[in-house]
């Protein structure tokens, strides 16, 4: 029995929303911490961790046996991150996606470099519960560098990740 008189449910987790400035905060303290790079690093890990908590909580049998395309769309518009407006499966081991209103390019304003480090990791995360494959994922094109859209490629790791250009 918890404070308050509340049981504690086994494999039940609360969740919090928070708002996109939050992201820009974190983002600016680990960035005043450890650097860009370590950073980065760092919102990736993060966003691959909640991305798993929220398909280890939500997942249904049902969507173990669709393909990454099949779930992730529906999934992702829950989370508050953007919105899916294109996505691909090039294989097993591939997944493209296309992304507009990316709530972190958003906050986090014009990098010249892509710089979704918190949502590549979240959609790395999602793909790795739902496909039961370690994925990794690239953000090649960004909204903070001056694109319309932010663009993922998402890749069983380890693999050939394509290198965004500079």
């Amino acid at each position: 029995m918890r404070k308050g008189g509340h049981e504690k449910k086994e494999g039940s987790e609360s969740f919090v929303y928070m708002p996109g400035e939050a992201i820009k905060s974190l983002r600016t303290e680990l960035s005043n911490l450890l650097g860009e790079k370590l950073a980065a690093g760092v919102l990736f890990r993060f966003g691959f961790r909640c991305g798993e908590a929220l398909m280890e909580r939500t997942m249904s049998e049902a969507n173990t046996e669709k393909g990454i395309s099949e779930v992730l769309p529906g999934i992702w518009e829950h989370t508050g991150l953007g919105k899916i407006v294109k996505i691909e499966e090039i294989s097993e081991e591939e997944v493209q996606i296309e992304q507009e209103a990316s709530t972190e390019a958003r906050v986090i304003g014009n990098t010249d470099e892509p710089s979704c480090h918190y949502t590549r990791g979240y959609l790395a995360g999602i793909a790795t519960i739902l496909s039961k494959k370690k994925f990794y994922c690239v953000e090649t094109t960004c909204i903070s560098e001056g694109k319309d859209r932010c663009n993922f490629q998402l890749v069983v790791f380890p693999h050939k990740v394509l290198v965004p250009k500079k």
